[in-house]
């Protein structure tokens, strides 16, 4: 007498601290609700499994995260984009401070007759220059406005961004794309994260340290620090 085959229990991500970022995100772009399944990858056979029971599974999720996030996915976009631009913006600042402290070192070692230093002169600044996308001029003096005008349009982009979430001028689009956003926000914190080894919740967490950094940022700038 043959024994009765016992049937597979398929064990399925019950909730966003469960489920990997990667997943949700592969769920979102393919429809394929089999990445609701533990350790299932593309091209796995399957046994007989509930699409409808997954897919009600993945809408509660996704329903859960969007009340806990309480932001549309745009907004997550925008922020990251406003991070990006304010990252910039502090690298020109910084570029100008040290082109400034170039020009009065080399103003104070003609008045004293004596070279300026080989670990930091104008050689130095063209150096770091070319980490800059910038029109490169031939006067320091010149190079100078060209980074204050940049450092004019990263401010005013971020006031447009700012201003578009401000008046609530953000709408969620059926084409977006969740890998846009993962990009956006590891550039925006600037480090990197692998999807595959965060929960859909632990994304949340990095959106809101996001959140956090732009609006620390602008409180800083508006108390002219």
């Amino acid at each position: 007498m043959k024994k009765a085959q016992t049937k597979t229990k398929l064990k399925i991500y019950q909730d966003s601290k469960e489920i990997p970022f990667w997943n949700y995100k592969r769920i979102d772009q393919t429809g394929d609700y089999f990445y609701m399944i533990r350790g299932y990858e593309s091209g796995d056979e399957v046994p007989d499994v509930d699409l409808d029971e997954l897919k009600a599974k993945y809408e509660e999720i996704e329903q859960d995260y969007a009340i806990s996030i309480n932001m549309k996915n745009e907004e997550v976009l925008q922020y990251g984009q406003i991070a990006v631009a304010q990252n910039e913006m502090n690298r020109y600042q910084l570029m100008i401070k040290m082109i400034d402290l170039c020009l009065k070192t080399q103003e104070l070692s003609d008045s004293m007759g004596v070279t300026t230093s080989e670990d930091f002169n104008e050689q130095t600044i063209r150096e770091l220059l070319k980490h800059f996308k910038v029109q490169k001029c031939e006067s320091l003096t010149e190079q100078r406005q060209k980074l204050v005008e940049k450092v004019e349009k990263h401010k005013n982009n971020i006031e447009k961004l700012k201003s578009s979430i401000n008046k609530n001028e953000v709408t969620d689009s059926g084409d977006f794309n969740l890998t846009d956003q993962f990009i956006c926000l590891q550039m925006g914190l600037e480090m990197q994260i692998d999807d595959k080894q965060i929960s859909l919740y632990e994304f949340g967490l990095y959106v809101k340290r996001l959140i956090e950094k732009v609006e620390a940022t602008n409180k800083a700038l508006k108390n002219g620090k």
